[in-house]
């Protein structure tokens, strides 16, 4: 059994790994251009940012490294963030750090929707530190934080809606916008099978029962019709 420190002072990041078999994984494209990854773990990249000086920090991505037990044996606390589609990664994780008697904490999408049926975590950080009106998904809007910044607020906001403006059509106004071009770019397409989790059900079913009655409810349902009924 491992014996911790009184303050935990070593800190390892750990990013689960995503099957192969799914759309987030990009298997079959990243060997043309030499990459492991598609994308690096920003959540917990940023996290490591707001840590103080005095904390050691490791950073264990499972898409491009493999997660060791010196890994483990060197930690004090786990922070462990995922998508759903990475949840069994996520807790086999969470079992391979329990046997050393580690801190676990978790956030991202996964522990947002399901952490009423994740056991053995001690901590969860629920929701998404972003910039977004009324946690609405939609980024766009560029008008608050529900984090605390480190420089001056008016200034992060005006430099990130300056980056949205570059990267996104100024004709798509809302975030269904964006989703329904990206559906029309991809068309119709095969896609490998896999098993649905009940965890995805579950959180479909939420979906469906909590947005319509959110301030972009109507756009929300909008995007459903044309989706699903045409």
């Amino acid at each position: 059994m491992k014996l911790s420190r009184t303050k935990p002072n070593r800190i390892l990041l750990v990013y689960p790994k995503i099957p192969q078999n799914t759309f987030w994984s990009y298997s079959h494209s990243l060997p043309f251009v030499n990459k492991k990854s598609s994308l690096p773990p920003l959540g917990l990249i940023t996290l490591a940012s707001l840590f103080p000086p005095q904390y050691e920090l490791k950073l264990i991505d499972m898409n491009v490294e493999t997660l060791k037990d010196k890994d483990l044996k060197w930690a004090d606390a786990v922070f462990i963030s995922a998508m759903i589609v990475q949840r069994e990664s996520f807790l086999r994780v969470v079992e391979r750090c329990k046997q050393f008697s580690l801190i676990i904490v978790a956030g991202g999408p996964y522990p947002t929707s399901s952490w009423e049926e994740i056991k053995d975590i001690d901590h969860f950080i629920l929701g998404e530190g972003r910039i977004l009106k009324n946690t609405s998904g939609n980024n766009t809007h560029c008008l608050e934080t529900n984090f605390i910044t480190s420089m001056d607020k008016t200034q992060l906001i005006k430099g990130y809606q300056k980056v949205l403006d570059t990267i996104y059509d100024k004709r798509l106004k809302t975030y269904f916008d964006r989703c329904n071009r990206l559906l029309d770019n991809i068309g119709e397409q095969l896609f490998f099978n896999r098993e649905v989790h009940w965890a995805e059900i579950k959180m479909g079913i939420k979906s469906l029962i909590r947005q319509p009655l959110t301030s972009y409810g109507y756009q929300y349902l909008k995007f459903l019709g044309r989706n699903l009924l045409n």
